[in-house]
């Protein structure tokens, strides 16, 4: 599939990570402000569940942040009592700086599942989709910029793997005889932009040509390129392979 150059798909993952109600909002309040003072693209947050919270704009104090996460705690249908297992899940739009354009570069979508304990692949995750036209800029988005959002994320949630990837791109699986289908998407997932937890960041034998920011918790950052995400680039593509080759022999 030929990705779609003008979006870009910024993804987090992580295990069962038990949570309480106070957590999740320091944690929450930490996430969007950050978002806000990286890009005014996160100034206005709209729910997309109205029965679970408000809308509200950013920067929230610590009361908003809690009455936000007790709003958007994961709850049986019927009768709507907590489902402790499943955590937190939240999502919104969100609309840039006064007047609100409708213009796509103006829009963001941000949904996170977290505190989950279900036991389920990638159970805890946040996804990000963005315009690749920097909506304070009106230019695409810089990788210096791109990486700010990801160390966000690092040290707000501490995922294992966080990746920046242009919509639309297609994934490498690996085989895999306990998967129902035979195969499994390569771990970590890693993109254009990824974060390299410990776990993976200690036993990696990356290409030449690569970017890495060693990180104070023992992960990295890592970059296939300084310019701006071009999926059609040969070059760029040639360094996502070289890189997604190196992750196959850590596969378990």
């Amino acid at each position: 599939m030929i990705p779609q150059t003008d979006v870009i798909d910024i993804e987090a993952d992580w295990r069962d990570r038990a949570a309480t109600t106070e957590d999740v909002a320091v944690d929450f309040r930490r996430f969007v402000n950050g978002l806000a003072e990286i890009d005014r693209l996160f100034n206005l947050w709209r729910t997309r569940i109205p029965v679970n919270g408000r809308d509200f704009r950013t920067p929230i104090d610590a009361a908003e942040a809690m009455r936000q996460s007790t709003a958007f705690q994961s709850r049986y249908d019927e009768p709507p009592d907590i489902w402790p297992q499943m955590g937190w899940y939240y999502a919104a739009s969100c609309v840039g700086a006064p007047p609100w354009p409708d213009a796509v570069d103006a829009q963001s979508l941000v949904s996170l599942h977290v505190g989950v304990t279900a036991n389920m692949p990638w159970s805890n995750r946040i996804s990000i989709r963005i315009s690749n036209v920097r909506f304070s800029a009106g230019s695409v988005w810089p990788t210096t910029e791109l990486r700010r959002l990801v160390k966000l994320i690092v040290a707000t949630w501490s995922p294992r793997a966080v990746s920046v990837l242009p919509a639309g791109y297609d994934r490498p699986f690996v085989a895999d005889p306990k998967s129902g289908s035979g195969g499994r998407l390569l771990e970590p997932k890693i993109g254009w932009i990824s974060y390299l937890h410990p776990d993976f960041a200690t036993k990696a034998r990356l290409p030449d040509g690569m970017t890495i920011e060693a990180l104070p918790e023992g992960g990295m950052i890592v970059s296939i390129s300084e310019d701006p995400i071009a999926p059609r680039d040969p070059e760029q593509l040639r360094k996502m392979r070289a890189f997604e080759a190196a992750m196959r022999p850590l596969q378990s």
